[in-house]
């Protein structure tokens, strides 16, 4: 009988196979994954470049110049690997010629136990662990095992004096180190790839606030725009009065208008305001200027972000035009000035004044429009004005603020990533030095006094205190635990092999770094890393000296054993500390790229809102202007006047239509130029609230757009949109109102009396309308 338990070993066997020959790479690289692996890159290769100055120095005092051959492949080894660093040549190159050096070491070395010999054990180590990390696809399996193949049959061959159990342990121990990294490798590109995972998340959720927001405050300043300009001047020129005695004044503002305004029926951005100084040239009363001079305005434009001049300039303009229509003054006092902090501009009249509380509590008039445009552009705006008392506005505007960028991660994130990254790849790097220890103990690895057994037993229980959450709280404490269990184990993997006299070519020396690479990780700081190696350095000093009157042989042993141990304890810190560096630089790019994108996203979604303005009928408003700019209609006449209080009267109503109304906005726009063109008195009132999607905006839209073709010239409509509990309710008053047949989808919760039809739309009701039209 198969029981579950002996069921489920063959399924975790061919996981595990699948794993080490599946491509270890992640899936959609993100700043903290190319951090990981740009840092693995980077230091494999130092890393590479910097063993064979060992090498170098081992070959010259184990065999002399003899071995210049050997020589020159080391330095060719250090010269490919370092200019590697930034331009990407094979991956397979250095491992591979890192195996074929090694390979001539073991042909000239003098013994088994030579310095050399030991290198040469290492060099192909290094050779297997570069090609690991450097290429991750199955490939790497082949050209390990294929290297690690011909340098046992080489041994075999030119050797035969040697152990025939070191030329064996040969393709064992590589295949060991390759197994290791293919098996552990992808858990330590998981904590990359969580770490994407979040600003990936907040990417998505920044992008789709920032773009609502941004592309809500660009219909918001179109319809200021709108306001400031043709609707102003228009009711400037309605209203007759001292606004319009300067016929050449009024003809050079349409001029101006007409550009602005032409600009909102284009796909392209509004223009820019060209300069402070325009606060002077607004249409209407003639402006009484004060403060500051021309060339300390130019200063002040290069202080002022650009969305503050343009709303400096529209509050001012509103101001001026509101002084035109209403004060009775025969000219406004326009002042700038300017203190350590801020810009003031003061624009004040002595007309009839107003009541300012009775215009508050209507939201009316300069202290809604005024006061609503300076807020959002972070401006201070103050009104005082009594009636009989004229009035004053101060607008004080801080200088030199710098522009808000979307952030997407904030300094946690990386701390938190970093933190993490350091901790999980120790106990991964541990783990594996213990599991290839353990291997290589078993397939006969030297083990003089048994010591093998205890540097294994000590290196477990070192990654047991690390992985303890109770001795993670007390880190000083567990990094010095671990700082003693390197030291011991060092000591260990030295007697194992006699203190480099018998075996050498077994000797683990890769054994102590699991405990360096774990006290590092928990105290990452240069100065801790420093004292830590130099502790590793006085501890391989005083051992080969203890030994080098009995062998010197045994002690360059040591000091080679010392060099792995103590170097890739330094390469695991050099790691770090480029996982922060690169993590840095990468998080800034993909930053300066979201904020590329996303200036991209908005200006993409701010031009189709743009388009709209197409359908909104300015053609009549600006063919108006353009008539009276080049002289063909005076402004003073009644019939011109006329003309421009209809005009007037249509763009109110469209500006009335807030700029939150992102769907319904767009959708009902139109109505109100078909409701004009058909000759129909059209009243349409949206109030605050959005439909959810653009299906339910174009759903409430053919019914107006249905019962206005159908209404007679001559004609009135009235729509309102407004929430209720269930949803959104459209309600047409009017004459001959009907529903339009199918196929169009209307809601069945729709009511058909008398001059009146009431509609409420529901989630079920607007994917029924979206399966219908297929979203278009």
């Amino acid at each position: 009988m198969i029981t579950t338990e002996s069921a489920q070993l063959p399924s975790t066997a061919m996981r595990l196979v699948a794993r080490v020959f599946a491509t270890a790479t992640a899936s959609a690289p993100g700043w903290a994954s190319e951090s990981l692996l740009a840092s693995i890159r980077m230091v494999v290769l130092l890393s590479a470049a910097a063993w064979q100055a060992v090498m170098l120095v081992t070959a010259t005092v184990t065999v002399g110049w003899s071995g210049w051959g050997l020589m020159s492949g080391f330095v060719l080894i250090a010269v490919l690997a370092i200019p590697s660093l930034r331009v990407p040549a094979p991956g397979v190159l250095a491992p591979t010629l890192m195996a074929a050096t090694g390979v001539w070491c073991y042909v000239i070395a003098p013994d088994v136990d030579s310095p050399l010999t030991l290198a040469a054990c290492w060099q192909i180590n290094f050779a297997t662990c570069i090609a690991g990390l450097l290429i991750r696809d199955r490939r790497i399996i082949a050209l390990v095992l294929g290297y690690a193949t011909i340098a046992m049959i080489v041994v075999l061959t030119v050797r035969p004096e040697w152990n025939q159990q070191f030329p064996i342990s040969i393709p064992i121990t590589q295949a060991a180190i390759i197994i290791a990294i293919r098996l552990l490798f992808p858990s330590l590109l998981r904590i990359g790839t969580e770490a994407d995972a979040t600003p990936d998340a907040a990417e998505d959720a920044v992008r789709r606030a920032v773009v609502a927001h941004e592309t809500s405050a660009r219909i918001s300043e179109e319809s200021r725009v709108l306001h400031d300009t043709a609707i102003n001047t228009l009711g400037a020129i309605a209203n007759g009065g001292a606004g319009i005695t300067d016929a050449q004044r009024v003809r050079e503002q349409c001029a101006r208008d007409i550009r602005l305004v032409a600009a909102l029926r284009t796909d392209r951005p509004m223009p820019e305001p060209a300069s402070l100084a325009d606060v002077f040239r607004q249409p209407g009363l003639p402006a009484r200027r004060g403060g500051i001079s021309d060339e300390q305005i130019e200063q002040l434009n290069a202080r002022l972000p650009r969305p503050v001049i343009t709303a400096l300039l529209g509050c001012v303009r509103e101001a001026v035009t509101n002084a035109t229509k209403h004060s009775g003054a025969d000219s406004v006092g326009i002042v700038l000035m300017v203190d350590a902090e801020s810009l003031i501009l003061t624009v004040s009249d002595d007309g009839v004044g107003f009541d300012l509380d009775a215009a508050r509590s209507r939201h009316r008039g300069l202290a809604s429009s005024v006061i609503a445009r300076a807020a959002d552009a972070g401006i201070t705006a103050e009104i005082r004005s009594a009636v009989g008392e004229g009035t004053r506005i101060t607008l004080s505007a801080p200088l030199d603020v710098e522009p808000d960028v979307p952030q997407i991660i904030v300094d946690t994130d990386i701390v938190n990533f970093l933190e993490s990254a350091r901790l999980h790849a120790a106990g991964l790097w541990a783990l594996g030095a213990t599991g290839i220890g353990v291997l290589l103990l078993v397939s006969g690895g030297t083990n003089e006094y048994g010591a093998l057994v205890l540097m294994l037993l000590v290196m477990a229980a070192s990654w047991l205190a690390f992985r303890s959450t109770h001795l993670r709280a007390h880190r000083g404490f567990l990094a010095a635990l671990l700082g003693v269990g390197a030291i011991t184990t060092f000591f260990l993997s030295a007697a194992a092999t006699d203190f480099g006299s018998v075996g050498v070519v077994h000797w683990q020396a890769l054994a102590p770094t699991a405990a360096t690479a774990m006290a590092i990780a928990l105290f990452p700081s240069l100065r801790v890393v420093v004292a830590g190696l130099s502790i590793g350095i006085m501890v391989v000093i005083a051992l080969a000296l203890t030994v080098a009157d009995m062998n010197s042989a045994a002690a360059e042993n040591i000091v080679v054993a010392g060099c792995v141990s103590l170097g890739l304890s330094a390469v695991w810190a050099r790691f770090q500390t480029l996982v922060e560096r690169v993590g840095a630089r990468s998080l800034r790019s993909r930053q300066e790229t979201f904020a590329a994108n996303l200036a991209s996203d908005v200006a993409a979604t701010a031009q189709a809102h743009y388009l709209r303005w197409m359908n909104a009928g300015l053609d009549g408003g600006i063919a108006l202007l353009r008539e009276i700019a080049n002289g063909t209609r005076n402004p003073a006449d009644d019939e011109t006047r006329r003309l421009c209080a209809d005009e007037e009267r249509y763009l109110r109503q469209l500006v009335q239509i807030s700029p939150d109304l992102i769907h319904l906005g767009r959708e009902m726009m139109p109505t109100l130029q078909f409701a004009r063109e058909r000759g129909i008195t059209f009243s349409l009132r949206l109030g605050s609230t959005d439909t959810s999607d653009e299906a339910e905006a174009r759903l409430l839209s053919r019914m107006v757009l249905h019962n206005l073709a159908t209404t007679p010239a001559g004609g009135s409509v009235l729509a309102s949109v407004f929430p209720t509990q269930d949803g959104l309710q459209l309600t047409l008053v009017g004459s001959g109102l009907s529903v339009p047949p199918s196929p169009s989808p209307w809601p069945t919760d729709t009511t058909v009396s008398h001059g009146l039809i009431e509609m409420v739309t529901r989630e079920s009701d607007r994917a029924l309308a979206d399966a219908r039209t297929g979203g278009s």
